[in-house]
């Protein structure tokens, strides 16, 4: 199967980023969130699968947040210091669905590329400057660092006797 080109899965990252940020409706973003998640981790699981977990992590601020900013309409659960609202869980289920959407459609784009990909797809398919292929490429390569990072965190953790996460 021959892979697409840089050009199309770019401007398809651009409109599902759009999407996500447009659709407020969680029954809408769901299908295209299980999708786009599915597709970024058959095209590449080894080098997305922290993405998805800082995700998790990001997720606890999203909570939060929701608490604090949207904690109106009928109790969903109360355990006395904590009362949690219907609009409180909405936002936080809309959020978290919209970050997953942008993070998976990111992902699937850097699992099918390599940046020297990325790099060569924008100049000569897109017509972009070298000054902006070259910020891009930069972004690209902080990715692995990032990764490698998360890796050795969870590897002192295990050393230290706490879980990995």
């Amino acid at each position: 199967m021959r892979k697409p080109s840089v050009s199309v899965v770019f401007i398809y990252a651009l409109v599902l980023t759009s999407v996500a940020l447009l659709l407020k409706d969680p029954h809408r973003l769901l299908p295209i969130v299980v999708f786009n998640v599915s597709l970024s981790l058959i095209a590449g699981l080894r080098k997305v699968w922290w993405l998805y977990l800082l995700i998790l992590v990001a997720s606890v601020g999203v909570f939060t947040n929701a608490i604090f900013f949207a904690n109106t309409g009928p109790v969903v659960m109360d355990a006395g210091f904590l009362v949690v609202r219907e609009n409180a869980l909405k936002a936080f289920v809309t959020v978290t669905l919209r970050v997953a959407l942008i993070t998976g459609v990111g992902a699937f784009f850097v699992a099918l590329f390599e940046p020297l990909e990325i790099i060569k797809g924008f100049t000569r398919e897109l017509y972009m400057p070298a000054s902006i292929s070259l910020s891009l490429s930069y972004a690209l390569r902080l990715l692995p660092l990032l990764r490698r990072d998360l890796e050795e965190i969870m590897f002192f953790r295990r050393q230290r006797g706490y879980r990995k996460r």
